[in-house]
C-alpha cells in the first residue's frame, strides 16, 4: 500500500470503524488472484488506476501486469458530488502530481 492509501485508511478507521478496516484488508489481500477480474479500469485523470467496490467504499488500485503487483493508492468512501468521494479525493492529487504511483 502506498503512505497515502496507509494514511486514508487510518482515516476511515477513525470514522467507520475498526471492522470496517479489517474488512477492507481482506478484500485486498484477495486482490493477489486475478486483480483486473475483480477490479475496473478508471478513466480521464485516473486513467491507468483500477477500483474494487465494495458497497460504497472504493479500492482504487495500480495493476502491473508482469510480475502481478498490485499497488493500492487509496481506499474511501464513494459519495457522488461529495468533495471527500474517493475520486474527487484522487483525482486532486493527480492533478496536483502527489497521486503516490
Amino acid at each position: 500500500m502506498t503512505a497515502s492509501a496507509e494514511k486514508m485508511l487510518k482515516g476511515l478507521q477513525r470514522k467507520r470503524g475498526r471492522q470496517a478496516i479489517e474488512t477492507l484488508r481482506s478484500i485486498i489481500m484477495d486482490l493477489a488472484d486475478s486483480p483486473l477480474e475483480k477490479t475496473q479500469p478508471l478513466t480521464g485523470a485516473l486513467r491507468g488506476l483500477r477500483s474494487l467496490h465494495s458497497g460504497r467504499f472504493r479500492i482504487v488500485v495500480r495493476v502491473v501486469e508482469r510480475t502481478v503487483q498490485v499497488f493500492v493508492v487509496g481506499i474511501g468512501w464513494h459519495s457522488s458530488g461529495d468533495r471527500d468521494d474517493i475520486y474527487q479525493v484522487l483525482q486532486r492529487l493527480a492533478r496536483s502530481g502527489r497521486l503516490d504511483s
